[in-house]
Parts: C-alpha cells; sequence; structure tokens
C-alpha cells in the first residue's frame, strides 16, 4: 500500500514538474551571426515549437556596429513568459564595391584619376580608394589601364581596373565632339557650333541685343570661336595636323532694308573701341564686310573683329565690372560717278551690353578658356 502511494507521488510530481519546466526550452536560435548593415528580423533568427511566441523585450540590434551585442527577448506561450537574453555577432564579410567604368578621353584632355573610381561598403565607413597602377599618358593616344584597390576596417579587400583610351584628335567632328560635352554639361543648348569646307569649327552664341542705327539701318552681335587645323603650319605655335582655336569674334551683321547688295557692300567699319569706366581699348578693322551670308529678304552685311589674347582677358575683366560699351565707328563708302571719285561718308554707333548680354559673353567666355586649355 505504501509503494503505492509513492508511486502516485512521484508521478503527481513528474507532471508538476513538466507543467512548471521553463518555456524558453521551446526556442532554437537557428544563427548568432547577421552581416554588417543588413536589417535584423527576430523571426528569421529563432526557430520556436507552436504556441510559443518569441518578441524583443526592449530593442534590437545595431547592425551598424561591428562586434558582439545582447539580445534581450520575451518568450511567451499562452499566459505564461519568459525572458531570456541571446547573443548576436555583427560580422563584415563583404569586400568594399568599386564602381568605375572604361572611359574615353582625347589627346591633350584633363584626367582626374581619383575621380574616376568610387567605392562604397556595407558598413557604411568612409572607405578610401588607392590607385594602384596607372600608366596614362594623355599626351600619345592608347590605351591604357587604371587599377584602384580598396581595404574596409575589417580587413575586406577589393581590386577593380578599367581601360582609358586616349583619342587622337584628328578630325573636325572630334572638336564637335568635345565642344558638345561641354555645351550639354553646362546647360548651354542655346549655343551651336558646326564645321565648314575647310574642316574649321565654329562655336556660336546666341544673338544679343539689337541696336538701332537709323530708320533704315540695325544692327545685331554675336560671339563666335573659330577652331582650326592647318594644314600647312605656317607657325610653329599652331603645327600641322593639329586643331586649336584660331580666333575669337565678334560678328556684326548689319540690316539695311534700303540699299540693294551693290550699295551694301560699300559699307566699312573702321575700328571698334571696348570700354568699362576708365578701362578700354581699340581693336582695328580694315577690310570689306564679309558678304558671303547675303539675305536678299534683309540685305545683311557682317563686320568682324578679332580679339587677340590680350584683349580678351581685358573683356573678362569689363564683364565682372558689369558696365560695357562698344563703340564702333564705320564709314558708308560710295563712288560718285560725276566727281570720279569714292566718297566716304563716317558715321558711329553705341552697342551698350546690358545684364543679358553680359551673361552672354560670361558663357563664350567659358567656352572659349575651356578650349584654350584642352586644344591649345
Amino acid at each position: 500500500m505504501k509503494r503505492r502511494i509513492l508511486i502516485a507521488m512521484l508521478t503527481v510530481c513528474a507532471i508538476g514538474l513538466t507543467a512548471c519546466g521553463s518555456i524558453s526550452d521551446k526556442v532554437t536560435q537557428k544563427s548568432d551571426t547577421i552581416e554588417v548593415g543588413e536589417t535584423f528580423a527576430l523571426n528569421s533568427y529563432f526557430e520556436v515549437d507552436e504556441g510559443v511566441t518569441v518578441s524583443l523585450k526592449n530593442t534590437s540590434i545595431d547592425t551598424s556596429v561591428i562586434g558582439s551585442q545582447s539580445l534581450d527577448v520575451i518568450i511567451s506561450n499562452g499566459k505564461k513568459e519568459e525572458e531570456k537574453t541571446f547573443t548576436m555577432n555583427v560580422v563584415d564579410t563583404q569586400a568594399p564595391v568599386i564602381d568605375v567604368r572604361d572611359t574615353a578621353i582625347y589627346v591633350g584632355e584633363e584626367l582626374n584619376v581619383e575621380g574616376l573610381a568610387t567605392v562604397s561598403d556595407n558598413s557604411g565607413e568612409d572607405i578610401s580608394i588607392i590607385v594602384k597602377d596607372s600608366n596614362v599618358d594623355t599626351s600619345t593616344a592608347g590605351s591604357y589601364s587604371i587599377t584602384y584597390t580598396a581595404t574596409d576596417s575589417s580587413g575586406n579587400f577589393s581590386e577593380k581596373s578599367a581601360i582609358i583610351e586616349v583619342m587622337s584628335l584628328d578630325s573636325p567632328e572630334d572638336v564637335m565632339d568635345i565642344v558638345d560635352r561641354f555645351l550639354t554639361a553646362e546647360g548651354l543648348s542655346d549655343f551651336k557650333y558646326n564645321k565648314n569646307r575647310y574642316d574649321a569649327v565654329y562655336v556660336t552664341s546666341p544673338k544679343l541685343s539689337k541696336v538701332v542705327i537709323d530708320e533704315s539701318r540695325n544692327v545685331t552681335m554675336y560671339t563666335e570661336i573659330f577652331v582650326y587645323n592647318n594644314p600647312l603650319s605656317i607657325s610653329s605655335d599652331f603645327p600641322k595636323g593639329r586643331f586649336g582655336i584660331a580666333g575669337f569674334c565678334l560678328r556684326f551683321e548689319f540690316s539695311d532694308k534700303t540699299d540693294p547688295q551693290s550699295e551694301r557692300c560699300n559699307l566699312y567699319s573702321n575700328k571698334i573701341t571696348i570700354s568699362s569706366g576708365s578701362n578700354s581699348f581699340t581693336n582695328f578693322f580694315s577690310g570689306v564686310p564679309d558678304s558671303s551670308e547675303f539675305d536678299k529678304n534683309r540685305y545683311l552685311s557682317r563686320f568682324t573683329y578679332d580679339l587677340d589674347f590680350d584683349e580678351l582677358k581685358q573683356l573678362e575683366a569689363m564683364l565682372d565690372e558689369g558696365s560695357v560699351v562698344l563703340t564702333i565707328d564705320a564709314t558708308n563708302s560710295r563712288y560718285d560717278l560725276q566727281a570720279f571719285k569714292t566718297v566716304e561718308t563716317p558715321y558711329s554707333f553705341v552697342y551698350e551690353l546690358n545684364e543679358s548680354d553680359i551673361e552672354l559673353f560670361k558663357k563664350i567666355m567659358a567656352i572659349y578658356n575651356y578650349l584654350a586649355d584642352f586644344l591649345g
């Protein structure tokens, strides 16, 4: 009898112990490692028995910090709850990602080797990219390679190479490609470029404000950069086979609706004085106007002034002052049949650049300076 009572008591105790056992045993940690920068999802790292749930007690794992971290969770099974602490290890096993692409440039074009590549890492840390090997010679056409490396604080290493193609600048299309890239980058879609039958390339600005000379004649100005490949090599500064800036021009288009073409071609423009306050310089022109772009409906005549480097620097300084006046001296020349001689009637007009004109000038000067650095 006593033996039966003992067995019954032991059975009750066993049942009680089972009922009173820890429910944390019903939770298994599947992995204690997470990659730095990843999003921590609690259910992805724990396996639970049916009816059991796991939730965070306070905060989650900070995956931006590498190292071991404690994870406090609440384990629930119906009305019963328990708290338990697990360990999670934030690790970095991924190498930095180097982004660099093959690049094509022209001979003489500047190349920022460091600026061609960027690096990122899952850790979010600031990693320096190192140029391991570079033999690019931008003065000589050819195919070159650059190798970049990067290492994060966990010792993960990556390496990537790119091909740099240095192309010869041997056609007007190359020049126009360079111009197009610059205009696109600077948002200067209102500037135009083209080539003529001699393969010279012109970069032309929009027309500036119109100035009325008299009742029948007005004038509009625009600027133009002239890039030319000298086939004759008449100058050591401008050798054969190389494109370079041959001129910076101020062009004036005259509209005369009364004179026929034969008369308008008697117009001469002698000189232009460009001034800003007490600062000024004079540029002379002693030729006949260009009639190659004759428009029978408008009787256009064009006068061109070529500014040299020193004059351009003076003009650039004047533009910064914000007040520029152009005074043009011209002559209307005609042949007097009765007197058997040429009669010349001088006149002049003033072209004062407004704010919009000055902005246009600054833009064309930026194009000029870019091409001058690039082409010479």
